[in-house]
């Protein structure tokens, strides 16, 4: 790290001496924090929030009804395999009931 003086703009529009530390990620910061710190930029990313917000939201949207949906066919299958054990028991009575009248066992 180095020690370097820099003139900078006060909110009045003054220079002013700055005496900071610099190592080499600095000059990257610096221009990190000036891009951050644009109107453009942070409009920009406001809009970025706002666009993959609303994707979020549709694609939270689409996963609730494609869960609604399974459910709702989870049901029907359920309610399908429930009417056919029914029907599988009635056959077996049916079976049953002819086996005693034909003397089987």
């Amino acid at each position: 790290m180095s020690s370097t003086k820099e003139k900078k703009k006060s909110v009045d529009g003054s220079e002013e001496d700055v005496t900071a530390l610099v190592d080499d990620d600095d000059d990257a910061d610096k221009i990190d924090e000036r891009i951050v710190n644009n109107p453009k930029y942070i409009e920009e990313e406001k809009k970025i929030k706002r666009y993959f917000a609303e994707q979020l939201k549709a694609e939270d949207e689409r996963f609730k009804q494609w869960r609604s949906n399974i459910q709702t066919e989870k049901n029907r299958l359920n309610q399908d395999l429930g009417n056919l054990q029914k029907e599988l028991k009635q056959l077996e009575e049916q079976v049953k009931a002819l086996k005693e009248k034909k003397g089987y066992k």
